[in-house]
């Protein structure tokens, strides 16, 4: 009897897989087209993964670019109030007419954002190579116990989304059939979008200026268009720079083929081609979604997330347009121009959605997703910006004077007679800043503690430039004497370490008076 090859298709154009938060509070998975055409009724896209998010974002804004543009302010405007919230479905139509193929996930010859030359097929890896939450290869296991051996099968939808996520944020430093892997755009930085109040406006908002005859939003190096539009196959392991913005928002850094089995209607992937796609040279690369920072005489660098560090730290980043040595997203200055040409109202309140990924060599160690409420006061008014970053700060050095608290907590819990002058006292420093260490887990809370002050001093900073100041820094004054005391208040058991807390909160206590000034009425002491 024959045996007929099975055929197999998921169209991303119009079957549902894209996760979506809609204004009624329910979960939806829509497709591309639906998406764009419901984008009014949809609050937000809001997938499990912070990754799968920032990556269909940027998916559906090459869409919008390459058929709205827009070149200029104008035609931005008239996205934005003609259409009264939507796009025009019949330019899309088209379009997705013409390259319809390109968005089947399993199409044989050019299949969604996979490898469309010769490969070698027995050469396959288990599905879990591309889903950094679970287990495979270099990948920790942090959320599950999924093993190489016995794979986790995904449906179509979820292998879309975890293809999509992959591309952007793959993290580079292991072996491969088509060599060593690098690094994806997204991997190590953070990025913003900005958020409106559904997902029409959250597009818009991101939809910058995009012109193919100037260097907006970056010069173009070749012909600029996303990845699905291609008929020159990928050159796994060759290095190059992008052709231009769509050619970056729909990067193949991985050489990756799905393998479908089951029914054709419901087909699971356990079973990929994984390899090196196209590496990214990011030598003067400004991803117009990536604050970077900049130093004298240095080149500017990306922000980037780290694992001990909140994000809404780096805040500033994202907001300050004026400044000589921070580059925020390009949305954050388009946003301020439409508000000075009189197209966005300038009190209006927005989010902003900061995503990232960090990563330690081969190894994922995190990924992050923060929401910030977002004045446009921020954005038209760089005071604001100033006045915040001036509170950012006073945070900071009380950070800085409480690391040296422990320090000091540390040296005499060791050394009691430190102080002691008529003895000589040998001190080993590497033990006593071990000690230090242990106590790290308090200056966290610290932080994790304040971010619901610092989300209320974001927006009353521009309702009240007197009051949210002096909130912010006895909110400060206040969770800094909180994180030593959750120590010190354990370790007074005896006069030496009583002596021990006694100096930490000395040390504490004048560096809080130096830096927010004496509260009155407030002993040293807390």
């Amino acid at each position: 009897m024959e045996v007929k090859n099975l055929v197999y298709s998921f169209n991303l154009v119009d079957r549902p897989w894209i996760p979506c938060l809609m204004l009624d509070d329910e979960y939806r998975e829509l497709s591309i087209k639906e998406t764009l055409a419901m984008a009014r009724k949809i609050r937000e896209i809001h997938a499990s993964s912070p990754l799968v998010t920032a990556a269909v974002h940027r998916l559906l804004l090459a869409v919008l670019h390459r058929n709205f543009g827009p070149t200029n302010s104008e035609e931005w405007l008239a996205l934005w109030r003609e259409r009264k919230g939507m796009w025009d479905m019949t330019v899309l139509e088209e379009y997705f007419k013409k390259h319809r193929r390109r968005f089947d996930l399993f199409d044989e010859d050019n299949p969604f954002y996979q490898i469309n030359g010769e490969f070698d097929r027995s050469k396959q890896a288990p599905v879990t190579r591309l889903l950094y939450e679970q287990a495979s290869g270099n990948n920790a296991t942090l959320f599950d116990h999924t093993l190489d051996q016995l794979p986790t099968g995904l449906s179509a939808a979820e292998g879309a989304r975890a293809l999509v996520a992959h591309q952007a944020f793959a993290v580079g430093g292991g072996r491969s059939p088509t060599g060593y892997t690098s690094s994806g755009p997204l991997a190590g930085g953070i990025i913003m979008l900005l958020l409106g109040d559904n997902l029409f406006e959250t597009l818009m908002l991101n939809l910058i200026r995009y012109n193919l005859e100037d260097d907006e939003p970056f010069p173009c190096m070749g012909e600029d268009i996303p990845a699905w539009e291609k008929d020159e196959p990928v050159k796994p392991g060759a290095t190059r720079k992008p052709h231009g913005y769509l050619d970056l928002l729909t990067w193949q850094s991985r050489a990756v083929r799905l393998f479908p089995e089951g029914e054709t209607e419901k087909p699971v992937i356990f079973r990929i081609f994984y390899g090196q796609g196209e590496g990214l040279d990011a030598e003067g690369l400004e991803d117009p979604q990536i604050p970077r920072v900049k130093r004298e005489n240095e080149t500017p660098r990306r922000v980037r997330l780290r694992p001990e560090r909140v994000i809404w730290r780096d805040s500033t980043a994202l907001l300050n347009i004026s400044s000589k040595e921070i580059e925020p997203p390009k949305a954050s200055a388009w946003t301020n121009m439409l508000i000075g040409r009189g197209f966005l109202d300038p009190s209006l309140h927005f989010r902003a959605a900061i995503f990232g990924l960090a990563s330690d060599r081969a190894k994922v160690l995190l990924w992050r997703e923060e929401q910030l409420p977002l004045p446009l006061r921020y954005l038209e008014q760089p005071e604001y910006v100033t006045a915040l970053s001036d509170e950012l700060s006073k945070a900071e050095d009380v950070g800085s004077r409480l690391w040296v608290a422990f320090n000091t907590l540390a040296l005499y819990l060791l050394y009691p007679e430190a102080d002691q002058r008529e003895k000589e006292v040998k001190i080993d420093r590497d033990a006593v800043r071990k000690k230090t260490d242990e106590f790290t887990p308090a200056v966290t809370r610290y932080w994790s503690m304040l971010e619901y002050h610092f989300l209320k001093l974001l927006t009353g900073l521009v309702q009240d430039e007197e009051k949210a100041p002096q909130e912010w820094t006895e909110a400060v004054r206040k969770t800094a004497w909180s994180a030593l005391e959750g120590i010190t208040t354990g370790v007074e058991h005896s006069g030496r370490t009583l002596k021990a807390a006694v100096r930490a909160r000395a040390v504490l206590g004048g560096g809080l008076n130096s830096i927010l000034g004496r509260k009155e009425g407030q002993a040293d002491a807390g």
